[in-house]
């Protein structure tokens, strides 16, 4: 539920505070940000770069990013 994924996000927020990490979801993450990231299909790499780059001209980031925000908002258990 979103409650644990938060207490979760905010353990792993300090864990890799100041280290290199990998993560691997099929969620975006809020609240953490990343120097890089990855969107893949079927295996491959098919764009790359920050959240904000991303969001400028990533087509199927910025597609996950406002599917996911949509589902969220509704979702009742969504605001944490």
């Amino acid at each position: 539920d979103a409650r644990t994924e938060h207490r979760i996000l905010e353990g792993l927020h300090e864990a890799i505070r100041d280290r290199t990490a990998i993560i691997i979801t099929h969620r975006a993450i809020p609240g953490l940000v990343f120097d890089r990231n990855f969107v893949m299909d079927r295996g491959r790499i098919i764009e790359e770069g920050t959240h904000e780059s991303l969001m400028r001209s990533g087509k199927a980031y910025r597609e996950i990013m406002e599917r996911q925000l949509a589902a969220d908002i509704d979702t009742p258990e969504a605001g944490f």
